[in-house]
């Protein structure tokens, strides 16, 4: 099965049709969250894996009867929403198109079975944490397995015995496509196996999936996908799934302008998705040659030379700077407070910045005594449109 490239150009077109509105934004609703699976389930399969540490349910969605299983899963750690969004999309398209026979999404469900987890970190999702209610990173489990939440997903690679599996994830503001000034929308890994990362044959299936993401996504983001390091830790999901001959493929969910509410790369991880589930229906005719590895590794390896705001021209006790400012995030009940630090107080900046201020245009009245590393930058209008300052998403 092979679907042309205005197939996904539709979909991005469309996409306001099968979007599910109900999640909007960084924090995603418990309420609205459980809405939405009851909704869904009147048209899916819909099971109780397990549950969390705070007794919360880790529930998946089940759905094809194809020979090819694809287990996927979101939200290991909670403050990582985009790509959970993205898969109800996924779920609510499945839904809108199995009630109108569409032969894409016929083919697709013939070819594939899907076990789908839109959360497995419940407990630290609604209280938008990275760690969960043992303060434990689950993407540094996978060995020990100690956490309910980690036991449940690697109960489920065991019955389920995915061919494929893909390990959603959110990554910050932070992260550049290599060196030039163009933040990482989309990031992916095919984790290494072993310490000496040597390639193997389950490394070249799963780059051969993101090389067909990335192929698709230069349509639409063109320069703006990115590469992990693929340093080895047995603990982490994707190396451990790896090295017991499961290919895994780790998405990163990063940052698009003006985009921190996440609402526009939700639409090209959608995307993104649907490309890999749509070309692992291929996955026992895939031609793993040189090429694979090559075309991987022209993908640029991302880079941590963003910050949120960089502030030219400031004058800080009678000498004129270059400002770094990165956003903190944090919970502040219903809603994720993004609090500005400042990061560099340099002559030149090492960085590139999301948004760039010139402080002798718009806050030449402003003279700053003791601004230092570490302080939280003031809140001042810059503006109609740009504010440094604490905001609400």
């Amino acid at each position: 099965m092979t679907l042309p490239l205005y197939f996904y150009k539709t979909l991005f077109r469309n996409y306001n049709q099968f979007k599910c509105d109900q999640l909007y934004g960084r924090l995603l609703l418990e309420d609205k969250v459980h809405t939405l699976n009851h909704k869904l389930s009147h048209h899916l399969s819909i099971k109780n894996e397990g549950n969390s540490v705070e007794s919360r349910i880790i529930t998946s969605f089940n759905l094809g009867n194809g020979p090819i299983k694809i287990l996927v899963w979101s939200q290991m750690h909670g403050n990582e929403s985009t790509s959970t969004k993205a898969i109800y999309d996924f779920l609510n398209w499945v839904t809108l198109n199995s009630n109108v026979s569409n032969q894409n999404l016929t083919d697709l469900l013939q070819k594939v079975t899907l076990k789908i987890i839109p959360i497995l970190n419940p407990d630290a999702a609604f209280k938008y944490t990275r760690f969960n209610a043992n303060n434990v990173d689950l993407n540094r489990d996978a060995k020990l397995q100690s956490q309910p939440e980690t036991k449940v997903l690697f109960s489920i690679v065991e019955s389920f015995q995915p061919d494929l599996c893909l390990n959603m994830h959110g990554q910050r503001t932070i992260f550049s496509a290599g060196q030039k000034p163009v933040p990482a929308t989309l990031s992916f890994l095919s984790a290494s196996s072993t310490k000496d990362r040597r390639i193997s044959e389950v490394r070249l299936k799963s780059m051969a999936i993101i090389n067909q993401m990335n192929a698709m996504l230069q349509n639409f983001i063109p320069q703006h996908v990115g590469r992990y390091n693929d340093g080895f830790n047995i603990n982490c999901t994707g190396d451990y799934l790896h090295s017991v001959g499961i290919p895994t493929v780790l998405f990163e969910s990063g940052h698009y302008t003006n985009d921190y509410e996440r609402e526009v790369v939700r639409k090209y991880t959608f995307l993104s998705l649907f490309k890999a589930i749509e070309f692992a229906t291929n996955f026992g005719e895939i031609n793993i040659d040189e090429s694979v590895e090559r075309n991987y590794n022209e993908i640029p390896e991302n880079q941590e030379l963003f910050v949120d705001v960089i502030v030219e021209n400031l004058q800080i006790n009678q000498e004129v700077k270059r400002v770094g400012i990165k956003y903190e995030e944090s919970p502040e009940g219903s809603y994720v407070v993004f609090k500005p630090l400042v990061v560099e107080i340099a002559d030149k900046s090492s960085f590139y910045g999301h948004t760039i201020i010139d402080a002798s245009r718009t806050l030449n009245h402003f003279k700053f005594k003791d601004l230092k590393v570490g302080d939280e930058f003031p809140e001042l209008k810059i503006n109609e449109n740009v504010f440094v300052k604490k905001f609400k998403i």
